[in-house]
């Protein structure tokens, strides 16, 4: 703090204060202590001894008040108080360096407040992500089998084929080429959807494109005839599970 401070520090900070001030001095001889320039320089030095900010901060205090961030509370007739930007005054006042003071304190409070509140929410809206237990982990990838296993049951295919893919893959040491080949022949980067719509009176009928990624649409196929070459469909639901934990005990030793 200010207060707290050398005698040089508190030199230059009355100096800085005078430069920003301006004030209009007729005789700016800091050699004389008799002088309007040194009387002034006094002033802030006397402010300086009792002030609770350090240097920078009432600095950036005066930085402040132009802007009309600053404010002071005044009293209304009513008895309602109301805020009011702070004016610099275009001299050395010492009652005006304390409004400044004051208001950046209550500023700079308001401020933390805000900053707070900011990251509460901030917590509040996007909570750290906590790294799941073995046993969350686990659990996850039991509901993940079981649904994989009704899906395939309902309605013939899985979704996590990039998942099961990664499981088997360690197995698989030799490619079958001729597979590969077929899957590059019959393979379709883009596809074409219908997409029917009506405009005003008018049925239009356009053509959706739908760009198909080649390695997973490799996993996809590679997977589909993994089911069903296995014949994994006829298991139970038990026996579903128990088949891809092995395969991934497997893979992890």
């Amino acid at each position: 703090m200010l207060k707290s401070c050398d005698e040089l520090t508190q030199e230059i900070f009355a100096l800085q204060v005078l430069n920003f001030i301006n004030p209009n001095l007729e005789n700016p001889d800091f050699d004389d202590p008799n002088s309007d320039g040194s009387l002034n320089k006094q002033k802030i030095k006397d402010f300086a001894n009792k002030s609770r900010l350090t240097p920078q901060e009432f600095l950036n205090a005066l930085d402040l008040v132009p802007r009309d961030e600053l404010t002071t509370i005044e009293h209304r007739s009513d008895g309602e108080d109301f805020e009011k930007p702070l004016k610099l005054f275009s001299r050395v006042d010492s009652k005006n360096l304390i409004e400044i003071e004051t208001a950046y304190i209550r500023y700079r409070s308001k401020n933390k407040l805000y900053e707070k509140g900011k990251a509460e929410l901030k917590a509040f809206l996007m909570p750290p992500v906590q790294e799941l237990t073995e046993e969350q982990k686990e659990a996850q990838n039991q509901r993940f089998l079981k649904e994989e296993y009704q899906r395939l049951q309902l309605r013939g295919f899985v979704l996590g084929s990039t998942i099961f893919y990664d499981l088997i893959r360690s197995n698989y040491k030799v490619v079958n080429l001729a597979f590969v080949e077929k899957f590059m022949t019959n393979f379709k980067p883009e596809v074409f959807e219908d997409d029917k719509r009506s405009v005003e009176f008018h049925l239009a009928s356009s053509k959706k494109v739908i760009k198909k990624d080649v390695f997973l649409a490799f996993k996809e196929l590679f997977i589909e005839k993994y089911i069903e070459k296995a014949q994994l469909k006829k298991l139970s639901e038990t026996e579903w599970i128990e088949y891809w934990q092995n395969i991934k005990n497997s893979s992890e030793k």
